[in-house]
């Protein structure tokens, strides 16, 4: 396998910025179905507490994760390298794992809280 390779850092930049645009996309599907989840879980316990029932009060809905901060991050990072000149940028296999083939160290984790709330991305992850 490659150690390293030199890529073109607008090639690299525009597949960065494509992937946080899909990333937001998803982030915004899941925090209105979360919304929803939410309301329906408390309306229907709201509903029991009026009809006097003793309900337990604990609810088990993950927050969908945001992570457009990393993105933002890596962005910047290659817009600055872009300015100062540097028109190809070296890339490691974990590099592209990211920036390219948007395969974090945390994608696992996100798939799996925002795919409950996300029809999209739901839909991705039985594909």
């Amino acid at each position: 396998m490659l150690k390293a390779i030199t890529a073109r850092t607008e090639t690299v930049l525009e597949r960065l910025q494509a992937n946080r645009a899909r990333h937001q996309v998803v982030v915004a599907e899941a925090r209105a179905g979360y919304l929803e989840a939410a309301i329906r879980a408390l309306k229907a316990r709201l509903k029991r507490l009026d009809k006097g029932e003793q309900v337990a009060l604990v609810f088990d809905l993950r927050v969908p994760i945001d992570r457009t901060p990393k993105y933002d991050t890596a962005i910047a990072m290659l817009s600055l390298h872009r300015a100062a000149g540097g028109e190809t940028i070296e890339l490691t296999a974990s590099d592209v794992q990211c920036y390219i083939e948007d395969q974090w160290d945390w994608s696992p984790e996100w798939r799996a809280v925002n795919s409950t709330y996300s029809a999209s991305l739901a839909h991705a992850v039985e594909e």
